[in-house]
C-alpha cells in the first residue's frame, strides 16, 4: 500500500496537469512572496512549481500548472494565461527583515533583485540597497498585462482576500495568521530607517491595499 503522502502528491500532479493558468509571484523582498507562493501551491496543487526567475526573459512559455517566483522588474508583456500577484509592504520592516536574514557571505538575494553589488549589511540602514523603491515604482502602475497588487499587512483582511479570489478565479487558502516578528518602530536604529525610506514609505502608504490592474491598451 502506497503511503498517504505519496498518494497526495500523485493527486496534486494530475490536478496540475489540468490547470489552465500559470502563476507568478513577484514583489519586494521580505513582503510575503514566500507565504503567497505556498498558499497558491496548497490551493491549486501546483506540483510543477517553485521555479525562480532571475529575469522574465529566462522563461518563454510559462507552462500552465506551474508557479514561478521572481523579484525582477516587470516585463513588457505576459501571455494571457498567466496570473501574477505583486506583493509589497512596509519598507522599513522589509529592510530590517533583510538586515536580519541576509549577509554579505550570501549574495543570492542581491542576484535575484538584480543588484549590481553585494553591499555591506549595515548599508541597509543608510541606503536602499535592496532596491525596494526601484521595484515598487516599476511595478505599481499599469503594465502590458493584467495583475493584482497586494499589501502584505492586509493580506488577511476580508476585502483583500475577496479581491484576490476575484482575480485568481478561486478561493485562496492562506495558512493560519501569524503576526510579523519584525517591527522597525522598536529597533534601536528606527530613526535611520525612517529617514532612509521616508519617500518610499509615503508612496506605499498612499497605495491601495489590494488592486486589480488591467493591461494597457
Amino acid at each position: 500500500m502506497k503511503p498517504r503522502h505519496y498518494l497526495r502528491e500523485v493527486r496534486r500532479f494530475f490536478k496540475s496537469l489540468s490547470e489552465d493558468n500559470a502563476y507568478i509571484i513577484s514583489g519586494l523582498g521580505r513582503c510575503g512572496t514566500t507565504l503567497m507562493q505556498y498558499a497558491l501551491i496548497d490551493s491549486r496543487g501546483l506540483i510543477k512549481s517553485r521555479r525562480f526567475l532571475s529575469r522574465f526573459s529566462d522563461e518563454k512559455k510559462f507552462v500552465r500548472g506551474t508557479l514561478y517566483k521572481t523579484h525582477s522588474s516587470p516585463p513588457a508583456i505576459l501571455p494571457p494565461h498567466v496570473k501574477l500577484v505583486f506583493m509589497f509592504g512596509d519598507p522599513m520592516n522589509a529592510a530590517l527583515s533583510g538586515y536580519r536574514e541576509f549577509s554579505t557571505e550570501n549574495d543570492k538575494h542581491c542576484q535575484h533583485i538584480g543588484a549590481s553589488e553585494v553591499p555591506d549589511r549595515e548599508d541597509i540602514f543608510s541606503r536602499d540597497v535592496l532596491m525596494l523603491e526601484e521595484h515598487f515604482d516599476a511595478w505599481y502602475q499599469r503594465q502590458g498585462f493584467d495583475f493584482v497588487s497586494v499589501r502584505y499587512e492586509t493580506l488577511y483582511s476580508e476585502k483583500t482576500r475577496s479581491m484576490l479570489d476575484e482575480y485568481l478565479g478561486f478561493k485562496l487558502k492562506l495558512p493560519p495568521y501569524r503576526a510579523r516578528r519584525t517591527d522597525w518602530r522598536h529597533h534601536e536604529r528606527s530613526s535611520e530607517l525612517a529617514a532612509t525610506y521616508a519617500g518610499l514609505n509615503a508612496r506605499i502608504e498612499a497605495a491601495a491595499d489590494c488592486r486589480i490592474w488591467l493591461r494597457e491598451g
